[in-house]
């Protein structure tokens, strides 16, 4: 009976609710699709990247405004094998009654600072084990200026060498100081870059999950110049 109740459990959380999310997630783009289409100078490159793409994955983007998931995705085709994308996202905004409820029907994931890499990580790690996708802002939280990044945090280093799960890089360009004032004047320029994915082993070899922090955050730096570079790949 227990082996019935936790394959029904399993069941509707990974299909009824994945179905859900994965539907969610289309409808999103079918709306700010062509919202940034109509309203801003919006341009995509490297989308052949992502075509083919499934989970286990991570993405990996630069975090300069609350709407970059969702702009990230209307950037990808329609029809894709990786929505929905769980993003970590603070536990803080997770415990915002409304906003709170928005976000976890999209799948993010609460993260809490301060508890530890390890702890923190365990549902983005269950998530990548179980086939599924999940999103990284390696900065771990907004940048205030276009173009300048922060400092990267060693949780993306130690989720991708614990893994080994392919790392999909993109550079999101003019979404910091985004409003809906530039939005509506058709003044935002936004651009959307997708790089060639790779894995933490092509570019950190001895790294793994008992490394020291300092080489964790030195890995996660090396990650980080992927999207780096395919920001000031201007075309």
């Amino acid at each position: 009976m227990i082996f019935i109740a936790q394959c029904g459990h399993f069941w509707y959380d990974f299909v009824v609710i994945q179905m859900f999310r994965k539907i969610l997630w289309r409808a999103t783009w079918l709306v700010w699709r062509p919202l940034l289409e109509i309203f801003c100078r919006f341009k995509i490159e490297g989308q052949e990247h992502c075509r083919g793409l499934s989970g286990p994955l991570i993405v990996m983007v630069n975090h300069a405004h609350y709407f970059d998931p969702y702009t990230l995705s209307a950037a990808m085709p329609f029809k894709n094998r990786i929505f929905p994308i769980h993003f970590l996202t603070h536990v803080y905004y997770m415990r915002m009654p409304v906003l709170g409820a928005i976000i976890r029907a999209y799948g993010a994931i609460p993260v809490e600072p301060g508890v530890g890499i390890e702890r923190a990580l365990v549902e983005p790690e269950s998530v990548l084990r179980r086939g599924g996708v999940v999103g990284f802002f390696p900065e771990g939280s907004l940048g205030k200026e276009e173009g300048k990044f922060l400092p990267a945090k060693p949780g993306i280093a130690w989720l991708g060498t614990r893994t080994g799960v392919p790392i999909l890089p993109v550079a999101i360009r003019g979404h910091a100081g985004f409003t809906f004032f530039r939005f509506l004047l058709r003044r935002a320029h936004i651009a959307v870059v997708f790089g060639k994915p790779f894995t933490l082993k092509e570019i950190s070899p001895a790294l793994s999950p008992v490394s020291t922090k300092q080489e964790l955050i030195e890995a996660a730096e090396l990650a980080m110049v992927r999207v780096k570079e395919l920001y000031a790949n201007k075309t």
